[in-house]
């Protein structure tokens, strides 16, 4: 429709999205079921009957671990949180009030920013430490395997953003996320997202849409896959 929202525009906000930034495809190959799209409009208007799977919920919540930027194999999250929370502002989202250009920094520089970021909630006066959350590098794939410990080496304005789900892996969240909610992928869908239960009586319930998401290794078809995998072993088996 000629009303809806484009990407194109000069306000960050419209540019800050997963699937703006990011070419991943959480589904794979998969397409979305078109015919019970179409039918979800005549059950209600309001509703939007999608085809998915829930891989997993948020077990607990935390600021996000600067110190994760560290490891080498969790590049690909770092690289989302600084291009989606914008820590040093250095991605060329924001635009010179003067000559309008594209404003950008080596990596040396941003390290730097990053650090005057950090001093500034840190440097000043006495502050009380943060409840973070990290993965045990050797954890056994499940969400009850991660380490709780007090630490300053996060950036409070950012608010709770990370996230260890009830499978072991990790991600990013958007402000309105809360333990419990299930990580879906949607067929046909670029990036996984976070829903919330609503049960409205014994019988019925839905789902409420909280936003997008980034979770470490889903985000270019490796659940999808490993589905079908499943799915056509179960079936070898059967037979």
């Amino acid at each position: 429709p000629s009303w809806i929202l484009g990407t194109e525009g000069m306000y960050s906000w419209t540019t800050a999205t997963l699937n703006s930034q990011f070419e991943f495809r959480a589904s794979g190959d998969s397409i979305p079921d078109v015919e019970i799209i179409s039918n979800s409009f005549d059950s209600n208007p309001l509703h939007l009957h999608l085809l998915g799977f829930r891989s997993a919920r948020i077990e607990r919540l935390s600021c996000f671990p600067l110190e994760l930027g560290k490891a080498s194999d969790n590049t690909s999250l770092f690289e989302v949180y600084q291009k989606i929370f914008e820590p040093t502002v250095s991605h060329g989202r924001w635009k010179s009030l003067r000559k309008q250009e594209d404003i950008s920094h080596g990596r040396e520089e941003i390290i730097r920013m990053l650090g005057e970021h950090h001093q500034a909630h840190w440097g000043y006066e006495p502050t009380q430490l943060l409840s973070l959350v990290k993965p045990n590098p050797n954890r056994k794939n499940h969400g009850t395997d991660y380490e709780c410990y007090e630490s300053n080496m996060a950036l409070p304005c950012h608010g709770s953003c990370f996230f260890v789900a009830t499978d072991g892996s990790i991600g990013l969240s958007p402000s309105g996320a809360k333990e419990g909610d299930y990580v879906a992928i949607f067929l046909g869908g670029n990036t996984p997202f976070l829903l919330r239960e609503v049960v409205v009586d014994e019988s019925k319930h839905h789902f409420e849409l909280i936003g997008e998401c980034f979770v470490e290794g889903k985000m270019h078809g490796e659940f999808i896959r490993r589905s079908e995998e499943r799915r056509v072993g179960k079936e070898c088996r059967s037979r």
